[in-house]
């Protein structure tokens, strides 16, 4: 539903964000599958290592080896690390519908806190270095950020994505 909001936005018709996200699915579902293959030919040797960290891929094997071995498999300091943060979430869910609305703005965001635990501190300190230029922004052309924030945002994030693969690749191919 949010990809058809910042469509919107933008003025894209429901139908054509239909057609091109099917494409989309196709082209990049391809490409994505040839770069990944011409990036890591050996997934085992590469992956979760100092050049290829693979937060995600790092955190499903965590899960999975939780699932397949028991919460025992985890140290005591995970355990505890995942019980607080589990407390965390549900006391600010609470306190979300708790307090009048004026107060629960400022509460942070449950999903960006999951968020930057996962995702390397680089890109968690640029979100939040995006959240704030924003709010500056705002304060003055409100209009502004309202109509171009999401659009830009998600323009960034592909942008850095897309770059970071063809220096990858530029570099895989000895030009760099």
């Amino acid at each position: 539903m949010n990809d058809f909001k910042v469509g919107r936005a933008i003025g894209v018709t429901p139908r054509k964000q239909l057609v091109a996200q099917t494409l989309g699915i196709f082209v990049g579902s391809i490409v994505g599958v040839l770069a990944y293959l011409a990036l890591i030919p050996d997934p085992q040797a590469m992956l979760l290592s100092e050049e290829w960290p693979a937060p995600a891929v790092a955190t499903w094997k965590a899960v999975a080896q939780t699932l397949t071995q028991g919460l025992e498999s985890l140290s005591p300091s995970i355990r505890w690390a995942i019980f607080i943060g589990g407390l965390a979430g549900v006391l600010l869910g609470v306190l979300d519908s708790l307090l009048p609305e004026h107060r629960a703005r400022y509460l942070p965001s449950t999903a960006a806190l999951g968020l930057a635990f996962v995702l390397p501190a680089s890109v968690s300190w640029m979100m939040a270095l995006g959240a704030v230029l924003t709010w500056a922004v705002s304060c003055r052309w409100s209009s502004l950020t309202e109509r171009f924030a999401i659009t830009a945002a998600a323009g960034l994030i592909a942008g850095e994505s897309m770059t970071g693969v063809g220096a990858s690749l530029w570099q895989m191919l000895g030009s760099g």
